[in-house]
């Protein structure tokens, strides 16, 4: 996670870290639970006055909880879950006084379920308290209603490292095990009991309990999660210890397996939050210190190169594995700084943030680069001066890509005095873009490592248990092709009587724009297509130099194409799955985005039948039922 979950019916599931998503888990999931209390008691005793105004209070507060909790007013939100608590501790005593209808046939599940609820209902309130009351001095901090913060983004950010964070994280261990109490209540529940039209205070009960059983498990899910994020955090952005990190810069207008050409890098140290400094430079300057010292794949034939260099080292689509073979290559060159990690970005990254701050005007170069789309090359003002100057104005120099650097010190100043209104939007562009996979991470630190991977910001080829595509594409030769390319992806599911499968993806590139000799040309393309192990190719459509292997846990074919400008190219390939499926199943398709890529177009037919068109902007998974 994140991954976009989507059902036959469009409705969307999409896990994410937002600001107060950690506290809407666990406290909107449990106050779901309150409504419940009084219920079965309602039910079987619509007489029964004080309870009946008990399930009233219970009801208003709730809600009053929700509502606080949805505008973030966190003052607010600890006064209603207050208040709250009282309601449920009278409603327990009152429900206590009905202990004898526990020992009466036929209506003690009733009364039991509701001694339960009441119980989890208490403890969600427990809970709720303690999250507010661990996260009330850092209001100002993290941006909630009614709280003003002076700190600007750099500030707010050594503060979160160096306060928030330490201080949360013991919070998280003895939430898991109110969170345990909660679920071990809820559990012993019977949502069968109940009518699926029985409604209480607008709330179908039968429902209600379904989805808060779900909830929980959900918040079972995510909560190894935060407790990691707590204390992992911390110690990624040098809390107490300085650590330092290589960056890649990719281009991704020039794509390859990770994301783009690995056009430069630099070294960044950072210690409690702070980025102590940069220093970046052209990756073709630290080739020029590495000696190769083994033979380069045959697929760099088509790059025409004899010798395994630095620059092309990210040939693998996993990011993790593609940072270690860089690595191997970076430890042996000579006096280059030891780091604890490696952390890629491209040109979307920083058009994004550009869009957040606005134009920024570089200090030495004294250019000014905006998010604004040039009128005449149709792409935005960033990626066409970075090329300008890389490719014409510098196309002589050592130093052609020294621009790089300068737009990512002034971007990072830019970015890092902002005022404090600012964090929350310059927050949410970040972790879109990390969903987005316009950033990615690989970490030495394992705990760190966990985390990218369970959040699903490092970049790995993923294990999964139903169908698969991933479809890579690495331009080689193609000058900067990928601004004017686009790509879609037909899969056509066929499931015979039989339970068996097959499939049938078209991928098909189109070239949008005629030929300048500068930026685009004709666009020689190196695809690869990872389906799951053991599937068995039936028929094949490829331009040339078709490969069958395996590799990642996936079955893997590729070959090499050319798209002229103007006109498209299609390559396709017919198999049939390693697993059948039978009427009633649920089927599971993980479709994982290549970073870099500009949401390529996806059509799923099923039996013919067109069941889920959009443009994959993450890793998305699909389900329907057979």
């Amino acid at each position: 996670m994140p991954i976009t979950h989507v059902t036959l019916d469009g409705e969307k599931l999409v896990r994410g870290k937002r600001k107060g998503k950690w506290l809407k888990i666990f406290l909107t999931t449990f106050l779901v639970l309150f409504i419940l209390v009084a219920a079965p008691s309602v039910y079987f005793y619509p007489k029964v006055k004080t309870l009946s105004a008990d399930l009233n209070l219970v009801s208003q507060g709730s809600q009053k909880v929700q509502k606080a909790i949805e505008v973030q007013d966190i003052a607010k939100a600890k006064e209603e879950v207050s208040g709250l608590h009282s309601s449920l501790r009278k409603t327990e005593t009152d429900l206590e006084k009905l202990h004898l209808v526990g020992r009466l046939p036929l209506v003690n599940g009733y009364y039991n379920d509701a001694t339960h609820a009441l119980r989890a209902g208490i403890l969600g309130a427990q809970a709720g308290e303690m999250v507010i009351d661990s996260i009330l001095p850092f209001s100002d901090i993290l941006g909630f209603k009614g709280a003003k913060s002076d700190l600007k983004a750099e500030e707010k950010v050594e503060a979160l490292v160096t306060k928030v964070f330490p201080s949360l994280s013991p919070k998280a261990t003895e939430l898991e095990k109110m969170l345990g109490e909660i679920k071990n209540e809820v559990d012993q529940i019977r949502p069968e009991r109940y009518p699926d039209n029985f409604t209480v205070k607008g709330y179908r009960i039968h429902e209600t309990l379904v989805t808060a059983q779900e909830g929980l498990n959900k918040a079972e899910e995510y909560l190894p999660v935060l407790k990691d994020a707590l204390d992992s955090l911390p110690q990624t952005l040098g809390y107490q210890q300085e650590k330092t990190y290589l960056l890649w810069f990719q281009n991704d207008k020039e794509l390859r397996p990770t994301g783009g050409f690995l056009t430069a890098y630099a070294i960044a140290r950072v210690k409690n939050g702070k980025l102590l400094d940069i220093e970046s430079d052209d990756i073709y300057e630290l080739d020029k210190k590495f000696t190769p010292f083994e033979p380069p794949p045959p697929v760099l034939k088509y790059v025409n190169t004899l010798i395994f260099t630095v620059r092309d080292s990210n040939l693998s689509p996993d990011f993790k594995l593609s940072a270690e073979k860089f690595e191997s290559f970076y430890t042996r060159i000579k006096n280059m700084p030891k780091i604890d990690g490696i952390i890629a970005i491209d040109t979307e990254l920083v058009r994004k943030f550009l869009e957040v701050t606005g134009p920024i005007k570089t200090k030495k170069h004294k250019e000014t680069f905006s998010a604004e789309i040039d009128k005449k090359y149709k792409i935005p003002d960033v990626v066409y001066k970075l090329e300008l100057y890389a490719e014409k104005i510098h196309s002589q120099s050592t130093d052609r890509k020294a621009i790089i650097g300068d737009l990512m010190d002034s971007m990072l100043e830019k970015l890092f005095s902002a005022p404090p209104d600012k964090f929350p939007k310059i927050l949410e562009t970040f972790l879109a873009a990390a969903e987005a996979k316009n950033v990615l991470f690989y970490f030495h630190d394992q705990g760190a490592q966990s985390l990218a991977e369970d959040l699903n910001y490092a970049g790995r080829i993923k294990d999964f248990d139903g169908d698969y595509l991933h479809v890579n594409n690495a331009n080689f030769g193609g000058l900067k092709g990928n601004l004017y390319i686009k790509a879609s992806v037909n899969q056509d599911i066929t499931i015979a009587n039989d339970g068996t499968v097959t499939k049938k993806v078209a991928v098909t590139l189109s070239n949008t724009e005629k030929a300048d000799g500068w930026l685009n040309s004709y666009y020689q393309n190196w695809m690869r297509v990872y389906v799951p192990e053991g599937s068995r190719l039936l028929e094949k459509k490829v331009s040339k130099d078709f490969a069958e292997k395996k590799e990642i846990g996936k079955m893997v074919w590729e070959s090499f194409s050319v798209t002229y400008p103007l006109k498209s190219s299609e390559t396709y390939f017919s198999y049939q799955l390693p697993f059948k499926v039978k009427k009633g199943d649920i089927y599971k398709l993980l479709i994982q985005k290549q970073p870099g890529t500009t949401d390529p177009h996806m059509v799923i037919r099923v039996n013919g039948k067109k069941i889920q068109e959009f443009d994959l902007k993450k890793d998305t998974e699909i389900e329907f039922k057979v």
